[in-house]
């Protein structure tokens, strides 16, 4: 058997499913600028830094070139040995940015160029220490003849350097292809989940709304039979829900108009019942009163009867003689039954 939720619980449900779309879309969106903001890091702080450590020795290198020929072209050694000292200073400042840059490394092949670029970087700086060892003992004519090693080995020392630059170039473009397409991906998984939380955000509202609309909607039109005195309605619903309590009122409701109604038919029937019979009293009385009056006419008639009786009796000792004899009175008393008869005959009413 199905359990009805409560419009609350819907409600709670419905709120919470989409509250966790939008975590979900937040998440997603949070681990995506994270992960471009590692790509960004990367790039800048790690490919770029190491782009500007290879301009910079690059920049030590023909600095110190420069100043080995101006060593070897000045007239005197103190003049050749000022020149040789800001060479050195160029050689700590390209060691210590090598040593910055291996700190930076992380893959295979950047490793082997570096390797190829230390290689280089030392046959160099043996050189020019040799060319400057040469200066210092006021030897030009061999110096002179290091400066040419020491050019061409430079100019190997630049190519390792333009090649190691170069990969880290590559790496800077791979990055931002990478980088370009993490934020097309993130756009579109953001968007593709903005969109799925749309979708459910509207089952969710769809499914809220006809959840409850539909048992208010039956409510309604059963009180809309009751209201046209339609008692017939079956209502339905009898979980525990509002809208389940709702109806079950209405159905309790109905039932008691109904017992009412019932009532109510039985009560006029009965006063229907003795209408009929007051109705049916009324005309036998009616017809015992004909009785009664038709009745006390014939006792007003024998009575006016016995009176002229009376009046002739009373007449007759003045008209007769004498000697005559005195009437009888057994007539008198024959003419005194009558009416006492015709009282005993009267019906009762």
């Amino acid at each position: 058997m199905r359990t009805e939720l409560s419009i609350r619980a819907k409600l709670f449900i419905g709120f919470g499913a989409i509250i966790l779309a939008c975590m979900v879309v937040a998440l997603t969106a949070l681990y995506a600028i994270s992960s471009l903001n590692r790509s960004i890091v990367t790039l800048l702080d790690t490919r770029v830094a190491q782009m500007q450590a290879v301009a910079v020795i690059a920049a030590d290198i023909s600095a110190g070139a420069l100043r080995l020929n101006d060593a070897v072209s000045a007239s005197g050694l103190d003049g050749a040995r000022s020149e040789l000292a800001q060479t050195s200073a160029s050689e700590k400042n390209i060691a210590r940015n090598l040593e910055k840059l291996k700190g930076s490394l992380d893959g295979d092949k950047e490793k082997a160029l570096f390797q190829a670029l230390s290689a280089r970087s030392t046959a160099f700086s043996g050189t020019r220490q040799k060319a400057a060892m040469l200066l210092n003992q006021g030897n030009k004519g061999e110096a002179l003849q290091s400066l040419k090693e020491l050019k061409k080995k430079g100019t190997q020392y630049q190519g390792a350097l333009t090649e190691l630059n170069g990969y880290f170039g590559e790496q800077v473009e791979l990055g931002k292809v990478l980088t370009a397409k993490k934020v097309v991906r993130a756009k579109v998984g953001i968007l593709s989940l903005l969109l799925l939380s749309l979708a459910v955000a509207a089952a969710v509202a769809t499914w809220l709304v006809r959840s409850i609309t539909k048992p208010l909607n039956d409510a309604v039109d059963t009180a809309d039979r009751i209201a046209e005195r339609d008692l017939t309605v079956q209502v339905a619903g009898m979980d525990h829900t509002e809208t389940g309590r709702l109806m079950a009122a209405m159905g309790n409701m109905v039932q008691n108009l109904r017992d009412i109604v019932s009532q109510t038919s039985e009560i006029s029937a009965s006063i229907a019942t003795s209408s009929t019979q007051l109705h049916e009293t009324s005309e036998q009385i009616a017809g015992g009163a004909e009785q009664v009056a038709g009745q006390a006419q014939t006792v007003a008639t024998a009575s006016e009867q016995m009176s002229a009786t009376s009046n002739d009796i009373a007449r007759t000792p003045q008209t007769t003689s004498p000697g005559a004899a005195m009437p009888r009175p057994a007539i008198p008393s024959r003419q005194a039954a009558q009416p006492r008869r015709a009282r005993r005959s009267l019906p009762r009413p």
